[in-house]
């Protein structure tokens, strides 16, 4: 299972820490084209994706889609602002292919606190070094050239470069489609 490699970057998981990670994982699985979030509702979840991919974006004034990120096969996912503040989420989350979840609740996410060692410690450790990493690599994309930013976006992104529209990841790296016509020949 991809989510205890993941979670074991971060801590050591006991065989009994799994045995209970899997009374807890809730596996579901969404077509292309299903939202798991929407703008405007309130969320109450951390998800995991075992298999699949998907992107968060939000709509502007003129109701163009702006994507604000991709999650791959074996990354966490969530609206942190709407899942800790329990307001209104301010983005969409919706499945690019099939995939493969495992969903966790806040309910079920205390639990897992209160019953593995430091629970709380490795989501604060993916937290800071997955929010490191992205703004890393925003902060390289913006001093690149557009073909750059595309090759870099690739070296990031493998899943979203394979599975995902061209507007999706121009809408990302904040050009055109066109662009990464251009680039993709």
């Amino acid at each position: 299972m991809k989510i205890f490699s993941e979670i074991e970057k971060y801590i050591k998981l006991s065989d009994r820490d799994r045995i209970v990670l899997i009374q807890h994982l809730q596996l579901k699985k969404i077509k292309k084209g299903e939202l798991l979030c929407q703008q405007g509702q309130s969320n109450d979840f951390i998800g995991f994706v075992e298999n699949g991919l998907l992107r968060s974006y939000a709509s502007d004034k003129n109701g163009n889609d702006i994507t604000h990120h991709f999650f791959e096969e074996g990354s966490f996912f969530l609206d942190l602002f709407s899942y800790n503040q329990t307001e209104k989420s301010s983005v969409n989350i919706e499945a690019l292919t099939d995939c493969e979840l495992y969903m966790f609740d806040s309910k079920i996410f205390k639990e897992l606190e209160s019953q593995i060692d430091e629970w709380s410690c490795m989501a604060l450790r993916y937290y800071q070094s997955k929010s490191a990493c992205l703004l890393n690599f925003h902060s390289q994309i913006k001093n690149y050239n557009s073909e750059d930013a595309y090759h870099l976006f690739s070296k990031y992104y493998k899943l979203a470069v394979k599975e995902s529209p061209k507007k999706h990841i121009a809408s990302f790296l904040g050009m055109s489609k066109y662009t990464i016509s251009r680039i993709r020949l």
